[in-house]
């Protein structure tokens, strides 16, 4: 089972997919906002607040991540380019013996990257992967959690990639709101949910 905490800069990624084997929670109060506003009670779920409030810390959980964070069980992916450039081709036998794998990748480089893994075919059946990307460099916030305003520790933790974040958003919320082409495909989206 695959577990992805989306956004407006992700959900493109869904469209066309098939939704056995995934779980998606709409990650943002952006697309949570959209969602309601064309008429769709969907709950919301962000990635910092699950990965605070659950226990990954054991010997079955592999961390893949951007950069080093000191896990105990922890692969340090490559900058993909491109999400035409994600692989799997240099990964190890070994890491297949997990049965939590934790991804912290950009989206939608960390869903592709899940669904290459899932795709292989060489997990066993009760692996759950979870699609947390920036979640898991943040210090716990009760406050920023409680309000949700993880932007905000966004921002302050890494400025330059939260404003790119935050104008892609942007641009992302005035397609939907805008273009009907848009608006219909992430109608399309809201449904595989």
């Amino acid at each position: 089972m695959t577990y992805h905490f989306v956004n407006l800069v992700s959900w493109r990624f869904f469209l066309n997919k098939q939704s056995f084997g995934r779980v998606i929670n709409l990650d943002s109060v952006s697309i949570h906002f959209l969602s309601k506003l064309f008429g769709y009670n969907l709950g919301k779920l962000s990635g910092v607040t699950f990965y605070n409030s659950s226990d990954f810390h054991d010997s079955s959980t592999l961390y893949m991540s951007a950069k080093e964070m000191g896990f105990k069980n922890e692969i340090i992916l490559p900058f993909w380019k491109s999400l035409d450039e994600v692989n799997i081709g240099f990964l190890e036998d070994e890491i297949y013996s997990f049965k939590k794998v934790v991804l912290g990748v950009s989206s939608p480089k960390q869903d592709k990257l899940a669904e290459l893994l899932m795709d292989s075919r060489k997990f066993s059946d009760d692996v759950e992967i979870y699609c947390l990307g920036a979640a898991i460099y943040l210090e716990k916030s009760h406050i920023a959690e409680s309000r949700s305003v993880h932007w905000l520790s966004f921002l302050l933790s890494d400025p330059l990639r939260t404003v790119y974040k935050l104008r892609m958003t942007v641009v992302e919320l005035i397609k939907i709101l805008f273009l009907k082409k848009d608006r219909e495909k992430f109608k399309l989206f809201l449904d595989l949910i």
